[in-house]
């Protein structure tokens, strides 16, 4: 009478936010947050405070271990080569310059990887889960069906950053 698992019970209901019943596969991590569209924008904005926390203070630190003398390739940079080849900090032909132009864009990076961060965790934790409804619905909605219409979200928040 005392068995642990019978197997005449009824199954277990699991609610649908769960990724068993969701009909996505087990690596589709964005499907738990599809009916939560507040807290999916605010884990993407998170996301790209943190690729450019990264890119920013990378591009920093190879900018204070520079040694003029050495080849970039020697000293096992990653970033500096790249904002060169942009010509950022470039006198004539291939002799590399004062880098001040390359330490400004890290600190750009710096700068707007603090701004994502605050709007990841407004996103995230203070605005509503769901923005279909809000008061700025008509101006943001998100359809992601509506490929146009994800594009024109997206270009107004990069024009505002």
């Amino acid at each position: 009478q005392n068995q642990p698992h019978s197997s005449s019970s009824p199954p277990i209901q699991q609610p649908l936010s769960t990724l068993q019943n969701s009909r996505f596969a087990w690596w589709a991590g964005n499907a738990r947050l599809s009916k939560y569209t507040g807290r999916l924008l605010g884990a993407h904005i998170a996301h790209a405070s943190l690729m450019m926390l990264w890119a920013g203070s990378m591009s920093l630190f190879e900018v204070s271990h520079y040694i003029p003398s050495k080849p970039l390739y020697e000293q096992g940079f990653i970033l500096l080569p790249h904002l060169v080849e942009l010509s950022y900090s470039v006198l004539s032909g291939l002799d590399i310059g004062p880098l001040y132009a390359t330490f400004v864009i890290s600190v750009l990076h710096l700068i707007g990887s603090a701004v994502l961060s605050i709007g990841g965790i407004y996103h995230s934790i203070v605005s509503d889960s769901v923005l279909e409804g809000g008061p700025y619905s008509s101006i943001f909605n998100i359809n992601f069906t509506d490929r146009y219409r994800m594009s024109s979200i997206l270009g107004v928040h990069l024009t505002f950053l």
